[in-house]
């Protein structure tokens, strides 16, 4: 028990930063701030973004100073299927980030001032596959990573991720609705959401 004792809470960190990430990037919280706090709207999404990835960091910091507690011994397979898993994560993402714009992505179209309101929805290339490309470069990155290194944190990252990224994908699919309405129901009925040709 002991042993068991300091992934709790890793466990509920990674629970707390995927609810924190999930709240913040919802459409009732930000438009309450751009209400309450005008200025908001320029720096928000550079925000949300910076945060998000040093709060990421810092529980990475943490889960890699645990002891390892192997589950699974890795061999020549598991180390080659998972580097395959995350090479393929890489790439698939990859094609993902080229198919919109980066800089609007990352927040700095926001900070200029120079942010495209009427929006797109993308149905070629990779988006043809599959209907939220990043999300399945994630999960086949952390599937990776797991089956290349099976302990104990790990598999706890990827449990809490894989939840996420089925709670956080349906929450996105209802604004994707809202905004693009008809012409995205159809493209709903034509390509999977997170797994291509499956699910």
């Amino acid at each position: 028990m002991e042993e068991v004792f300091p992934y709790i809470p890793l466990a509920a960190l990674w629970i707390a930063y995927f609810i924190v990430h999930s709240f913040l990037a919802t459409t009732t919280v930000k438009t309450y701030l751009y209400e309450k706090f005008p200025v908001l709207k320029k720096y928000y999404h550079l925000a949300y973004n910076v945060f998000s990835l040093i709060t990421a960091i810092a529980i990475f910091a943490y889960q890699w100073s645990l002891p390892e507690l192997t589950i699974i011994q890795p061999n020549v397979f598991s180390l080659f299927l998972g580097a395959v898993l995350i090479f393929a994560g890489v790439v698939v993402g990859g094609f993902a980030l080229f198919s919109f714009d980066q800089r609007e992505f990352i927040g700095i179209r926001q900070l200029v001032g120079d942010e495209n309101q009427s929006g797109e929805l993308i149905t070629s290339g990779v988006y043809s596959i599959v209907r939220h490309p990043l999300y399945f470069s994630l999960i086949l990155i952390v599937l990776g990573y797991l089956v290349y290194s099976f302990h104990l944190s790990n598999l706890i990252f990827a449990s809490c991720t894989f939840i996420y990224l089925i709670i956080g994908t349906r929450l996105k699919e209802k604004k994707l609705l809202q905004t693009f309405g008809k012409p995205y129901k159809n493209y709903r009925k034509k390509v999977k959401m997170l797994i291509p040709f499956v699910f």
